[in-house]
């Protein structure tokens, strides 16, 4: 066979169902070729070979290692240039098999600060970065919140040092001191548990709320009593006995 379809359009992830690639035997095989106007040559019992392709269209060439494309302009088979800047006769089969290629090639289009020993120094407006001094603001910023944060938990709760367990405390204290003080029971008692008071004897009595009795004058006169109570009218007989008596011990002129 001297030449036949080795891949077609579209599984080739090419546009059009009709694009074609070749593969030939020998360069004069290349001749043989159909084109988008003509028929190729028809290879025995194979008749879809010789059937017509499209533009770009491609074949290589066994014999020579050579890449063909199909030119529009011409309707003919011509050579591809190689990878080297245009000489076709270049064998890409047997210069993948080199071992000898370089694994790095100078970048020619890389600015000659990127190529330096020494990483480059950036600033934080340059590559879009938070400056440092903003940077330690802000993590100064976070562990003052989380310190908050504990804070207010610690308030919320119930150990010490929360609003719960100070009222608790407070309401515990006030308790202590109630004792202390009369409650409003005792001291409504105590407004009205005297109200008057009166003397002994015939002077007058003051007859509203609860009496308490105040002695005028308490007198020891020899009775089964320690003290007795005298009203104002035997007061005042006694203190006209007393003064007869004092007369008496005067002496006489």
């Amino acid at each position: 066979m001297a030449y036949w379809i080795d891949e077609t359009g579209i599984d080739n992830m090419k546009n059009s169902s009709s694009y074609r690639m070749y593969k030939c035997d020998k360069e004069s095989d290349v001749t043989k070729l159909p084109t988008y106007k003509n028929k190729g040559e028809e290879q025995k019992d194979d008749i879809s070979a010789s059937k017509t392709c499209i533009y770009g269209s491609e074949c290589y060439c066994i014999e020579n290692g050579k890449y063909y494309t199909l030119t529009k302009d011409t309707d003919t088979w011509v050579a591809k240039p190689s990878m080297s800047g245009g000489n076709p006769d270049i064998n890409l089969d047997e210069y993948a098999k080199k071992t000898d290629i370089p694994k790095t090639l100078p970048a020619s289009d890389v600015y000659d600060w990127a190529k330096q020993e020494n990483k480059p120094t950036y600033t934080a407006t340059e590559v879009g970065a938070i400056a440092v001094s903003k940077e330690n603001g802000y993590d100064a910023s976070v562990a003052q919140t989380e310190k908050n944060k504990k804070s207010i938990e610690i308030i919320n709760g119930s150990g010490e040092g929360s609003i719960s367990k100070s009222l608790s405390d407070a309401k515990s204290y006030a308790d202590g001191l109630g004792k202390n003080y009369a409650t409003v029971a005792q001291g409504k008692k105590a407004d009205t548990s005297v109200q008057s008071v009166k003397m002994q004897g015939n002077d007058t009595e003051l007859k509203s709320g609860t009496n308490v009795v105040i002695p005028a004058f308490p007198i020891d006169d020899g009775n089964t009593n320690a003290t007795s109570t005298w009203s104002s009218t035997k007061i005042q007989q006694e203190l006209q006995k007393l003064t007869a008596a004092i007369e008496a011990l005067k002496p006489q002129q």
